[in-house]
């Protein structure tokens, strides 16, 4: 265990992504679909946002990643549509100094299957890539830096496509989750590869690419022999063995999620947290509720008066990354 940081009182970055998408799953949006869930969460945020600057003083930062992907263009008519339709989101966002970056899907129009989020043809995804960067660069006159992708996807083709395009952060990877085969995973095409050995710290994908992992819980070893001889023999001495982690996921069995977040915070060389959220998720009276007692929770900890509520690159730059 490691205490650099920690010994020294330093701030903890803590970094929180909103995935801009339409209501509801990908493969039923449709013309139709509304765009509730990106207001609602911007509410939600305003409301974060006031309640951590009044009692720290501290500048709170959060990310907002838009998706400009090829589905978006179809559907709606616009690989801009989301960005033509709140203009006031991002230019709030940039005067407090929020992050403005992509998530890309690889949705596609398949005949007999309906929309299909396709990762199995790398040409079809490094296409989604370079129309969703494109189009960013238009709409907002510079280019994309920080990014993630649908599903938690990662795959060298699409590694090569985000240095080519010169990103400096992707925040994609989930620790602690194994990979889901081709076809597992209804409208989903391509393999989700597995990240239960990803470093639990930044590290390159590419020249100047940097991975920010999402933050993940510990398991618990326990004391039984035979379960740990099981483990190594299904996965090798160097498995790790920590759960997936969502703000608005569900609780770990007999776990609350400070706890949970509290004990990878003391299992950390150099302490951060990264979360995820959905803006349709604001909307599910499920996640919702979930997502306001999480947020209690990690703010109830002892270590809460050092986190920085920072943008990707900044947390990099914190952490001796960039």
């Amino acid at each position: 265990m490691g205490s650099g940081a920690r010994a020294h009182g330093a701030d903890i970055p803590v970094v929180v992504t909103v995935d801009l998408e339409p209501d509801g799953p990908g493969h039923l949006v449709s013309s139709r679909s509304t765009w509730n869930g990106i207001e609602a969460t911007r509410r939600w945020v305003d409301q974060i946002r006031a309640r951590i600057e009044g009692a720290s003083g501290r500048t709170f930062r959060v990310s907002w990643l838009v998706r400009c992907d090829p589905q978006v263009e179809e559907i709606f008519g616009s690989p801009s549509h989301l960005i033509d339709v709140a203009p006031d989101l991002y230019a709030e966002a940039a005067e407090r100094g929020d992050a403005i970056g992509l998530h890309i899907h690889g949705w596609r129009r398949v005949e007999g299957e309906g929309w299909v989020d396709d990762y199995g043809d790398d040409a079809w995804f490094e296409e989604c890539i370079d129309r969703s960067f494109a189009a960013y660069a238009d709409a907002f006159g510079r280019p994309c830096r920080i990014v993630s992708f649908g599903n938690r996807f990662m795959g060298p083709a699409a590694i090569a496509r985000l240095a080519h395009h010169g990103v400096a952060v992707d925040v994609t990877g989930e620790p602690g989750n194994g990979p889901v085969a081709d076809g597992d995973w209804p409208h989903v095409r391509g393999l989700i590869p597995d990240y239960r050995r990803m470093p639990r710290r930044p590290h390159p994908l590419a020249p100047g690419v940097i991975e920010l992992p999402m933050t993940a819980g510990r398991k618990r070893k326990g004391l039984r022999p035979k379960a740990h001889l099981s483990r190594m023999r299904r996965h090798g001495l160097r498995e790790r063995l920590d759960h997936p982690v969502q703000l608005g996921g569900r609780d770990l069995p007999g776990v609350a999620f400070g706890e949970v977040m509290a004990d990878s915070l003391r299992h950390q060389d150099r302490p951060y947290l990264s979360f995820a959220v959905r803006s349709d998720g604001i909307l599910d009276p499920v996640q919702h509720p979930r997502l306001v007692g999480h947020l209690d929770e990690l703010l109830a900890l002892p270590e809460a008066g050092r986190f920085a509520f920072v943008t990707p690159t900044e947390a990099l730059s914190a952490l001796g990354a960039a």
